[in-house]
């Protein structure tokens, strides 16, 4: 009968007992199925399975926030976005990379464009180039195209 002792556990076991994995010895798990679930519960210890339960980590362990503090937080903005006013489908905690301080709860397009508006390097030379047409939004320029 063809096996393999597990490292952990000590004991031999026909290679029926080992997870199949192309790259191990025999084709097969190091550790016995029985040690490496009992070895995936335990680095699952602790995190949160439900989406909810996610939720609260995330907020919590990110920003600070309660779920409560998050809800008092966004009903203070009348459900919506604190840049375009309008209800996100997709709300998102805004916060200050630097300091951490949570700033407001904004759609997900405002979360994403935030960056390019903070960065003044980005922001004044992209401001400069847009008022370079905005007197000739009618004019587009002239492209030759390849022979």
């Amino acid at each position: 009968m063809d096996g393999k002792a597990c490292p952990t556990c000590g004991e031999w076991k026909p290679l029926d007992k080992f997870h199949r994995q192309s790259s191990g010895a025999k084709g097969r798990h190091a550790y016995c199925a029985d040690c490496a679930n009992a070895r995936k519960r335990e680095e699952r210890r602790g995190k949160p399975r439900s989406p909810i339960a996610r939720r609260k980590q995330l907020l919590r362990v990110r920003y600070g926030l309660t779920p409560e503090s998050y809800d008092v937080l966004f009903a203070s903005q009348d459900g919506k976005c604190a840049i375009c006013q309008k209800v996100p489908a997709r709300p998102c905690v805004d916060h200050n990379h630097v300091t951490g301080q949570v700033r407001g709860i904004l759609c997900h397009f405002c979360n994403i464009r935030l960056p390019a508006v903070e960065d003044d390097a980005y922001r004044i030379p992209a401001s400069a180039y847009l008022d370079r047409y905005a007197a000739n939004d009618n004019q587009t320029p002239q492209i030759e195209e390849a022979a």
